[in-house]
């Protein structure tokens, strides 16, 4: 489940380590943007 924006499109909350954070300098609350990819050759 996600979370409707205000212009109804729909926004998903995911979890970004630490490490992560740390690298992009980024805190606790600062938005960033993902993209995720089905792996080549995976389930279907």
């Amino acid at each position: 489940m996600g979370l409707r924006n205000e212009n109804s499109t729909v926004c998903y909350v995911i979890g970004v380590l630490k490490l992560i954070r740390k690298a992009l300098n980024m805190t606790d609350g600062d938005m960033i943007r993902v993209i995720i990819q089905a792996k080549e050759g995976g389930k279907s």
